[in-house]
């Protein structure tokens, strides 16, 4: 089910896709909700926090700093585009997220902004070095870059 030599149909890819994203999104789930649910400190349910939200967004930041040191490996070896989409566009596309981290950033920083903005600094500087330290760690085997 190829459209030429090796190079997987778009309905192959997206089948794989879906696939990775319902792995993913359910890591996701029980990996931040477990972490989430472990935190002490649970936010009042104000109108600052969801209910039953930490005062603190640990599991978010944990899944978003994995995926990109898991993403940034995958992004510097040469693996095939099936497996390349399952596990970066699905697996590790619906595993972080974006969305959450946006929305506990506001409401973190409605309710202390200092927290709100080291909230941000932290993830964005964990999450990068990560993808980095994810790309040199991908030379150290066979398939990496060159």
């Amino acid at each position: 089910m190829t459209t030429t030599i090796g190079v997987p149909s778009a309905r192959r890819t997206a089948m794989v896709v879906a696939a990775g994203g319902a792995v993913g999104a359910l890591l996701r789930w029980q990996l931040a909700g477990g972490l989430n649910d472990l935190v002490v400190g649970e936010c009042p349910g104000t109108v600052n926090c969801l209910p039953s939200q930490p005062a603190f967004p640990w599991g978010t930041l944990l899944v978003n700093v994995v995926g990109a040191l898991l993403l940034g490996w995958l992004a510097s070896r040469q693996v095939d585009p099936l497996r390349r989409a399952f596990l970066g566009t699905g697996v590790l596309g619906a595993f972080t997220t974006f969305s959450a981290f946006a929305v506990e950033a506001v409401l973190v920083g409605r309710r202390s902004p200092l927290e709100g903005i080291a909230y941000v600094v932290v993830t964005l500087a964990v999450g990068l070095g990560a993808a980095r330290l994810g790309q040199r760690a991908s030379s150290l085997g066979p398939g990496g870059p060159s």
